[in-house]
């Protein structure tokens, strides 16, 4: 999933960008084939079917059109160690329009501005809550990180070994133990402050940019999709082994 990083600040603001509604009216109308004619409609996007494994690209690499050169956008992009999608699936989608009041319908069946909060017949019930949070929930378990500019710069990566729990930072060759406590630190960019103190006491801050940030986002879901895999040869491995130290 492309996650927008101009103007935003994490990547909840980066999907629900993605997922919002367009009203396609006056020149932009579409052919309908039952009207026969050109009606205004809602244009939506909302994830159908939801992997095993989410992956969202961060969309830091972008045209800066005073100089109509790729740049990249450096600013704090946050996330978290878990995520859910419920809110941006096409059931979730469908059970928000089934609730919204007949009478609060435009024409179009638009859902735009008609929060979960606002579902139902005038009382506080969220029609979402039919859907339970364990089927769309989903634990970090890796960061590719970008460190450079747009025009060159080195790819490394932090990745959580599914079997002992622990991180890893991959370099190239090199291998060593990271603490995700720093992910915060290392892949969310923004602005770092780095202090100098000199003798006489005096601080000096300077404040530079993080040219080492992330450019993908990996997510597993906690609970995995069932696949009837009595037609297949494929056999899913179970010798997974932790990592030596």
């Amino acid at each position: 999933i492309d996650c927008q990083v101009r103007n935003k600040s994490n990547i909840h603001e980066g999907i629900s960008a993605m997922c919002e509604e367009e009203l396609m009216d006056g020149e932009n109308k579409v052919g309908c084939d039952k009207c026969n004619k050109k009606t205004n409609t809602v244009l939506r996007t909302a994830v159908s079917k939801l992997s095993d494994v989410l992956v969202l690209s961060l969309k830091r690499f972008d045209l800066d059109y005073t100089t109509f050169e790729t740049v990249k956008i450096n600013s704090r992009y946050e996330f978290e160690e878990t995520l859910n999608m419920k809110q941006y699936t096409l059931e979730a989608k469908e059970l928000l329009e089934a609730a919204q009041p007949q009478e609060r319908k435009s024409e179009t069946g638009s859902l735009m501005d008609f929060g979960a909060s606002d579902a139902g017949n005038g009382d506080d019930s969220d029609p979402l809550a039919a859907l339970p949070d364990e089927d769309y929930e989903y634990r970090l378990a890796g960061v590719l990180v970008h460190a450079g500019v747009a025009q060159g710069g080195h790819y490394y990566s932090f990745v959580k070994d599914r079997t002992s729990g622990k991180w890893y930072r991959f370099d190239d060759e090199d291998v060593t133990p990271f603490d995700p406590k720093l992910i915060e630190q290392e892949c969310f960019g923004g602005k770092m402050k780095k202090e100098t103190k000199y003798p006489n006491g005096h601080v000096h801050t300077v404040e530079s940019e993080q040219f080492a940030n992330a450019l993908l986002v990996f997510y597993e879901k906690v609970k995995p999709s069932e696949f009837d895999d009595s037609d297949t040869d494929v056999k899913e491995s179970t010798n997974d082994t932790a990592m030596e130290e």
